[in-house]
């Protein structure tokens, strides 16, 4: 006799059963929208601090500014070309790149000065034979307005331009103030006789800016006049040695006479 297969009489409660099995249609959709819920926020935190840094570094610019101001580099100066109008680019950076030349306060033989081992300074040929040359004009420029025989305001305009083209600083200025000196008697000289033995030129300064001249003079004579331009007589000879400083005027490219240091009769 056969036995009948074994059947389980038990029954599962509604309490007992699985999870999956309890879940209806409707709280799957829940589950899942909490899961995408979920993934969102994380996904949030986790962008959170690159977003941080960008606020930081998006900060950083004016808390740096009330700190203190940045510093800002001057705008380069802008020289006039010389010629036409510049209207292109081209001749506007022509004109910069010139102007620390223009501005330049060395003399043009500056970089061929040396010092000597005896301490002296030594500038190039060119520099003192230049020197040389404008002591000799000066001087032959003094004699032709003292033998012009003018007087009165074209001795004055004479000595005026004489003075403007060989004298510089306060060797200018004090002629000028001489030729307006409204007192009577002798107010300025001017060579009117003499002959020229020789220049020397010695004492360079180190930039080559200043030197002195040791000028021998024979059978010289002046004469006086004053602050109108009216001869005023005539001094006995004066020869001997004078010696002159000079400075090189770098706005009008040549030496000029800027101090009588010494006379040396003889």
């Amino acid at each position: 006799m056969t036995r009948p297969r074994y059947r389980p009489t038990y029954t599962p409660s509604e309490t007992n059963r699985s999870l999956t099995r309890r879940l209806t249609p409707l709280a799957w959709i829940c589950l899942v929208l909490l899961g995408l819920m979920i993934a969102g926020v994380l996904s949030l935190f986790a962008q959170q601090p690159g977003a941080y840094v960008r606020a930081q570094a998006g900060s950083a610019g004016p808390i740096a500014a009330e700190q203190g101001p940045a510093q800002i580099a001057p705008a380069p100066t802008l020289v006039p070309a010389i010629g036409p109008d510049p209207t292109n680019e081209g001749d506007v950076v022509r004109a910069t790149a010139a102007a620390p030349a223009a501005a330049s306060l060395e003399a043009p033989w500056a970089g061929a000065m040396r010092r000597l081992a005896d301490g002296q300074i030594a500038a190039p040929a060119a520099a003192s034979q230049a020197a040389r040359e404008a002591v000799r004009q000066a001087l032959e420029r003094e004699l032709a307005l003292g033998r012009s025989g003018v007087s009165g305001a074209d001795a004055v305009a004479g000595r005026a331009a004489l003075l403007q083209a060989t004298r510089i600083g306060s060797y200018l200025a004090a002629g000028e103030l001489a030729l307006r000196d409204a007192a009577p008697g002798p107010a300025w000289q001017a060579l009117s006789q003499g002959v020229i033995e020789r220049i020397s030129i010695y004492a360079f300064s180190l930039d080559g800016l200043e030197c002195e001249a040791l000028v021998d003079l024979r059978d010289a004579r002046v004469t006086l006049f004053d602050g109108r331009g009216i001869p005023a007589g005539q001094e006995p000879r004066q020869d001997g040695l004078w010696r002159y400083r000079l400075r090189y005027d770098l706005a009008a490219g040549r030496w000029k006479l800027a101090d009588l240091i010494e006379y040396a009769p003889g």
